[in-house]
């Protein structure tokens, strides 16, 4: 009697590892997603802290310039637009030490702001990789916004 495995036997043993890791590799990628889109939400929640401190200093939102704030300089009367990834310092006044970045932050995952309603409202705006999370269609309705076609995934945050 010979003992040891088939070729049939391999075979069947070699397609469940396959399965498995294809089943890991695809729930790691998603969590991967859904972590960077959490970094996003939270980065938003912080932006927004930053510009309702500005707005109370001004009584109004800065302005917005391709998609930058417009709010960093020496000089309070003629500020720059403020570039994501610096710091957002205005005079003396540090709204925050470090405009962040999309954890992505290539072609159509970048963070873009702009200012709404002559300085009494923004609007920040990233796309999101898990196209399931609520938050998107509730973000969108909350600031009564339109994504253009193809980014439906765009989530929002605007001025409270």
């Amino acid at each position: 009697m010979r003992r040891g495995f088939t070729l049939i036997e391999l075979l069947v043993v070699i397609a469940i590892i396959g399965t498995l890791t294809s089943l890991l590799v695809v729930n790691y990628q998603n969590a991967r997603e859904r972590a960077r889109d959490a970094q996003r939400k939270g980065d938003f929640r912080s932006l927004q802290q930053a510009l309702r401190l500005y707005y109370n200093d001004f009584q109004g939102y800065p302005g917005s310039s391709s998609g930058n704030i417009v709010g960093c300089g020496a000089d309070k009367d003629n500020p720059a637009a403020c570039s994501f990834g610096s710091e957002w310092k205005l005079a003396d006044t540090v709204y925050i030490n470090r405009l962040p970045t999309d954890p992505l932050n290539t072609d159509d995952y970048v963070y873009s702001y702009t200012q709404t309603q002559l300085g009494e409202s923004f609007r920040l705006t990233t796309l999101m990789e898990n196209l399931s999370d609520a938050a998107i269609a509730d973000s969108q309705t909350k600031c009564g916004y339109t994504p253009p076609v193809g980014q439906e995934a765009t989530y929002v945050v605007c001025a409270d």
